[in-house]
């Protein structure tokens, strides 16, 4: 069969396409409008029994959250929702933001809902399908109306009007610091030349990571007008999936709220934007001690507690904009899905890594979904988790032999005339993330994936030519994650400026 990605060689170059590009005025003086901002939490966990990313769920650890922050200066207004799920899908995502705009008013592009991807969360794809489909039709039952998306639509939507209904004068403070031992580049040279994701501890094969890790760990930390700190919005880049087990867990950025409030006080809402870690895990291939959940949450509180005389008081000024980037997917054949169509993951049991083709035939099976404008289509067998579906509909090319395009939506908000924060989808490779970083105008930039959309992992062009799961298990075509970059960028100088 022919390669998936040999189809898109040559498209890397498109240029990024602005579809919508919104600087609300307010250049950052000390005259502008009061900066205002309100936190809200509001719990999502479903009942025991709800389905489970691991399969169904046997019981609760730490409650799962939506928690929300809203901006507001003068007339203008934006909102960022954090939320403790695995991933954000654009089926999701459009309707807890239209619910926020319609009760507050804050523009719709000036909204972004990220999940944090602990892989301790629901499974709620395929009822989230059930119920786009149904509301589509018209034909709306009973028990989607009270089931669990609907309430976590309702939730999630809620955390945002709570906060909008809080929003009080604030100052912002900026914080930064460094934590080292709690992550690691999982992409690993092997002996025979080849790289591998996730070779195993202490394996005499793998030779070197492939790649770096980034150890900020930045903080937004907004104080009431008479200096008691209200909440704050962390950004670390770490994958959220140190836990295991069937029993609901938000994992690591739970004991670093604790950490926090033992700092703060008990009322202290700690928000989490999962930075840029597709290629980042918390396991030490090299040896060492195996890091525990707690050990990581607290450590990032530690390393945020022990620069706290460092913070730093900004001049807020508040400014958004929002860009959709149409970038190509990855193509595949009929033969391709006629493959896929009939995988069956027993004819791959005894086969070294087979879950590499699993990934695979789920993938071109996403993608043909998108094509078709279904939220899912059904898996191979033996492999029904939906959570690697795109859940939005593709551009058709406009001439014979164009690939499909797939719009991507990405946000940068300014606080200050230091602190900007971007969201994007997709699980961004780390360098993604470093990349814009230091272009950025801005000193302090925090970057969050997973949000407003799924389009799974987003490698570098050199992640793409290095294969395996990431690359196997990614969407859009190579170039697609420096294109996102650099639409941040552009929109970073654009408020940098203003």
């Amino acid at each position: 069969m022919e390669c998936l990605l040999c189809r898109n060689r040559g498209i890397t170059a498109m240029i990024v396409s602005c579809a919508l590009l919104v600087v609300l005025p307010g250049a950052v003086h000390a005259d502008n409008p009061p900066f205002e901002a309100g936190l809200a939490a509001r719990d999502i966990t479903p009942e025991v029994g709800y389905g489970h990313y691991r399969g169904e769920s046997t019981g609760v650890t730490y409650p799962l959250h939506a928690k929300a922050l809203v901006f507001r200066q003068g007339d203008e207004s934006a909102a960022l929702i954090v939320c403790d799920i695995i991933g954000a899908p654009r089926a999701l995502t459009t309707r807890i933001r239209a619910r926020v705009t319609d009760e507050t008013g804050i523009p719709f592009e000036h909204i972004s809902v990220a999940a944090t991807h602990t892989h301790t969360g629901p499974d709620y794809f395929e009822e989230l399908r059930q119920y786009a489909d149904a509301e589509a039709a018209g034909e709306m039952t009973d028990e989607l109306e009270a089931g669990y998306v609907a309430r976590l639509i309702e939730q999630a939507s809620g955390a945002a009007i709570d906060a909008h209904a809080a929003l009080a004068p604030v100052n912002v403070d900026k914080l930064s610091a460094e934590e080292h031992g709690v992550s690691f580049n999982r992409r690993f040279l092997m002996a025979d030349g080849r790289v591998r994701m996730n070779p195993g501890r202490d394996n005499p094969n793998a030779v070197r990571p492939t790649g770096p890790i980034d150890p900020q760990v930045l903080m937004v930390l907004l104080r009431s007008a008479d200096g008691e700190p209200l909440g704050s919005l962390t950004n670390f880049a770490n994958h959220l999936d140190t836990v295991g087990g069937t029993e609901y867990n938000p994992d690591y950025p739970h004991y670093l709220e604790q950490s926090l409030r033992e700092e703060f006080g008990a009322g202290f809402i700690s928000l989490f934007g999962t930075g840029a870690c597709g290629n980042l895990n918390h396991v030490d291939v090299k040896g060492g001690k195996r890091l525990s959940t707690q050990d990581i949450g607290e450590a990032l509180g530690s390393a945020i507690r022990a620069n706290l005389d460092d913070r730093a008081a900004q001049d807020a000024a508040l400014a958004a904009a929002s860009r959709t980037v149409f970038w190509p997917m990855q193509g595949f054949t009929e033969e391709e899905l006629a493959w896929a169509r009939d995988y069956d993951e027993a004819d791959e049991l005894y086969a070294e890594r087979s879950f590499l083709q699993r990934r695979r035939a789920l993938k071109i099976l996403s993608l043909n979904a998108a094509r078709e404008n279904k939220g899912i289509e059904p898996g191979p067998r033996g492999a029904s988790r939906a959570f690697h579906e795109i859940h939005q509909p593709a551009i058709p090319p406009a001439a014979s032999g164009e690939p499909w395009i797939l719009p991507v939506e990405v946000h940068a908000f300014r606080v200050s005339a230091d602190t900007a924060i971007v969201t994007m989808p997709g699980e961004l490779f780390v360098e993604l993330g470093l990349d814009l970083k230091e272009r950025s105008p801005f000193q302090h930039t925090l970057v969050i994936e997973l949000a407003n959309a799924h389009i799974a992992y987003v490698p570098t062009e050199e992640g793409f030519r290095h294969g395996d799961y990431e690359a196997v298990n990614s969407r859009l075509a190579p170039g697609g994650g420096e294109a996102m970059v650099d639409a941040a960028v552009d929109m970073l100088e654009a408020l940098a400026t203003d």
